[in-house]
Parts: structure tokens; sequence; C-alpha cells
């Protein structure tokens, strides 16, 4: 059975559910801070402190740490405010616009299990990383580009991810080790509408719609991760390893990358692959726990500028630095924490013309070309992120947790003047609640 049709058969109607909940979910690069909801509460903590269940995506070693097992499922519910305003085109296409995907909810399920005889294992499904934008409606939606009113093409993009692992640890003493393989099933539409041009490149009036529909691939990888525990100290160390895991959606970036002049006869430059490799990840942990009260606190580099596609468009690796505290009274846990990564994306300022050959004043650049597409369409760049919670054990086998992160981004100013957006300024805000409910048995 192919890969494909074993997406078709099992995860289908999971990933066009999830498709449509989910336009924006991008705080790291593309990757939610975290994926359990008390590492959430704690800054997106997780290499080092255990938080049962959510281990299992966080580092595989931790899922030793239970005690018998734990089913966890829950959801998050997203609200991005993604705002672009564009200005210097000459009164043409000065406009001001809020992307329309808003509020969207992305469930969650894990279980793990301690055997008893040194070995642990576990399961996971989460919703892991995405990101995309609607411009549809409002100044957005393209106008009468004879005049030059482009609004942002009307561009509409959605990427999103969902991560199935099944963890295996063992532990020895103070040390554990852990390994997941994992499957990675992702969808990716990028639709837009892009002017029609007479027989002079003169863009007329009209323009037509660039939508090849949503298109799926899944991918394999690992997750490797170990620790070791100082018990008399409190302090437990962690390290983890996510391998990269490659990704193909066939006739997306190739056919957006055409409709803006790549590959086209005379160009400079070749149409881009449609391969977007999720990067790999290396991470370092430390959790302290005195009493009632813990302190974590992680490193992370996330290889961007290694992963293919990422590359292409100028993404750079990002440092990401997380700091979380839980305090215990009695059956309640109070968390709060902060997380810190920089904007990975770089701005382009490549004054190549992609088409040599038309028209001066029709050559757009390489540069204010894949300033659009990361700045309108993929504009990943939330940088500071804070983080509340808090977790209650109802009974012995019972319990709830909840997060709230609440992400900022800086203005960030780019050109795109020769693809008729002027200069582009966009911030990406958001706002993320999550909820859970925890089984132990």
């Amino acid at each position: 059975m192919t890969r494909e049709s074993i997406v078709s058969i099992v995860l289908k109607p999971s990933l066009i559910a999830i498709v449509g909940l989910t336009p924006l979910l991008a705080t790291n690069g593309d990757n939610l801070i975290a994926l359990g909801i008390a590492q959430q509460a704690m800054g997106g903590t997780g290499i080092a402190h255990f938080t049962a269940g959510a281990s299992a995506t966080g580092n595989p070693a931790l899922i030793t740490q239970s005690v018998g097992g734990e089913f966890t499922f829950g959801g998050t519910f997203l609200s991005p405010e993604v705002d672009v305003q564009t200005q210097n085109t000459g009164g043409l296409n000065d406009l001001s616009a809020s992307s329309s995907a808003k509020h969207n909810v992305i469930p969650y399920v894990a279980l793990t299990h301690n055997l008893k005889n040194g070995f642990s294992v576990g399961g996971s499904i989460f919703g892991i990383a995405g990101m995309g934008t609607n411009w549809t409606q409002g100044d957005g939606a393209i106008g009468d580009s004879s005049i030059g009113d482009v609004g942002l093409y009307s561009a509409k993009t959605n990427l999103t991810l969902l991560k199935m692992s099944a963890p295996i640890a063992y532990r020895k003493d103070a040390w554990s080790v852990g390994l997941a393989p994992v499957l990675l099933f992702g969808t990716l539409n990028l639709a837009l509408n892009v002017p029609d041009r007479n027989a002079n490149f003169d863009p007329l009036s009209t323009s037509h719609p660039v939508d090849n529909g949503i298109s799926q691939d899944v991918g394999y990888g690992y997750e490797l991760g170990t620790t070791y525990q100082f018990k008399d100290a409190g302090i437990t160390l962690g390290v983890v390893y996510h391998s990269a895991i490659t990704m193909k959606y066939d006739n997306q970036l190739s056919a957006i990358s055409r409709e803006f002049g790549y590959g086209s006869a005379g160009t400079n430059f070749n149409i881009y692959s449609d391969t977007l490799e999720q990067p790999a990840e290396i991470g370092f942990g430390i959790d302290w726990i005195y009493g009632d009260v813990s302190l974590s606190a992680d490193f992370k580099n996330i290889q961007w500028s290694d992963a293919t596609g990422y590359k292409d468009f100028n993404w750079q690796n990002q440092n990401v630095f997380a700091l979380g505290g839980e305090y215990r009274i009695e059956a309640l846990s109070l968390r709060a924490g902060y997380n810190y990564a920089k904007n990975p994306i770089q701005i382009s300022n490549d004054a190549t013309p992609i088409n040599a050959n038309l028209p001066i004043a029709y050559q757009s650049t390489n540069g204010d070309t894949i300033n659009t597409f990361n700045h309108v369409m993929f504009p990943a760049i939330s940088d500071h992120h804070y983080t509340f919670g808090a977790g209650y054990q109802f009974t012995h086998s019972l319990s709830s947790d909840f997060a709230v992160v609440y992400a900022t981004s800086p203005d960030v100013t780019a050109s795109a003047k020769t693809v008729g957006l002027g200069d582009v300024t966009v911030s990406n805000n958001q706002l993320t609640v999550s909820v859970g409910l925890n089984i132990h048995f």
C-alpha cells in the first residue's frame, strides 16, 4: 500500500477536519511552542520537565517517569490576528487589511504506560504545526489590476501538520533513554488571484484564480531523547533530537512560483520545488524540583536554514529560549512561563529580476517576490510568548489542565514594490487557550 493510500484511507477525514479548523498555528516559526497543555503553560518547556502523557511529544525518555498509565485528550483554541499594511504604492494599492483566518480549534490525544520492568510505552496524535492567511475579503481581495489595485492578490494559504508518534523508553537507575518513530501527515493549499495580461504584458482589469486544491503527503522521522536525574538535588537534565522530515505537496509551491515568473522563458530562476521539509531540532533542558515548586528551562535550535523549501525562502536557524515554573498547592497546580524565539524570516534584498526579458516596468525582483511569499502568505514572525495556566487533581484517577499563551510580534517591514505592494508591514499576534482532561490508571 502506498503512502498516499494510507493517508486517504486512515487519516484523510481527520486531516480535512483539521485543515478546515486550523488555518494558522505559527509560534516558533511554524511550530507551536509546545504540544502538551502543561508544557504550554510553562513557556513551552518539556525536555526535562515531566508532564505525564504529553511528555510523549517533548522528550520520549521522560515517559519512564509515568506511574502506571495515563490517557490524556483535549483541544486548543487559537485566535491569530495578522495585519498587513502596504505603503508607497503611489496611491494605487495602499491598504490596511486583517487576515480572516481566525478562531480555530484543534484536538489532541496521548497515551503512556509504565510496564514496570524498566520499559515504558506510549502513543500520541497532535496537530504540531501550521501556518497560513486568508486575504480573500476586504482590502486584501484583488480589484482592478489595470490601475494597480491588486490588493494582496486574494491570497489564501494553509499548511497543516499532524504528528503520530509511538515512543518506547527504558530506565536504568538515574538514566532514561527513549525513541519515538514518527509519522507526519501534512496538507498544503496555496491559492491566489493573478492579473490577466495582454500581449504587451499590460495588466487587464480582470484576474484569474490559481488554486490546485489541497495537496497531502506523509513523511517519516524519529525523536530520540535521554534524561538523567540527580534525585537528591531534585534536578533532571534532558537532551532531545527531532529528525528532519521531508514532505512534498504536489502543484503548490511550483504552481504559485510559476505565476510570478519563475521557470518561464528567459527567467533567471527555476520554479520552486514542491518539497517543504520540516526541520531538524536539537534541544537541552533542565528541571529543578524543590518541595512544591518546579522550575524548568529549555533551549532548542530549529534548523530552518537546512530545511528544503524553507531555506529557499530565506528562513534562518532559530534559537528558542523557554522558562517555566509550577507551584503546587494540594490538588491545585499553578503554572507560568515565557518563551522567546527570534523571527526566523530574513528579509530579502535581492534585486535580481526574475525575468529580465520583460519590460522594465513589469520586472519583479526575486527579493520582493520572496518577501511577498513570506510576509503576506506565511508571516511566521511571532517572537515573544507569555504563558500561564493551571492543573487540578479532582480524584486519584482524574485531573485537568488548561493553558493560555499570548504571542506578540514586532511590526516587520519589507519591500514588495516590484510586485505592486510597495512596502509591506506585517504583524502577527496570537491568543491560544488549551483545555485537557487526564485519566490515570
